[in-house]
């Protein structure tokens, strides 16, 4: 299993997403040190995005914003991407 591949397969049953601080955690307990630079990694790729409270995308400078501070207690919700789910139904 893929820690990443697990978190998109997670997340899509929940279609609001998630916050930043439970996605941190999750990765955090499957072993993944370094969440912020798996997702910074995911969400370049184009796996992820991030959205405000009301589904709205994050502006890239905002989402860089978020990798360069890691604060998990932003206002910051994390959902998967079609090509996300292309990636893990393909990989």
């Amino acid at each position: 299993m893929i820690a990443e591949h697990e978190l998109i397969e997670q997340m899509e049953c929940d279609e609001l997403g998630w916050s930043l601080e439970r996605v941190c955690d999750f990765l955090l307990s499957l072993e993944k040190e370094r969440p912020f630079e798996v997702l910074r990694a995911m969400w370049r790729a184009s796996y992820i995005e991030l959205v405000d409270a009301e589904g709205a995308r994050l502006p890239e400078w905002r989402c860089e914003e978020v990798w360069r501070l890691e604060d998990k207690s932003a206002a910051v919700r994390i959902v998967g991407t079609d090509a996300g789910s292309d990636w893990v139904s393909n990989g």
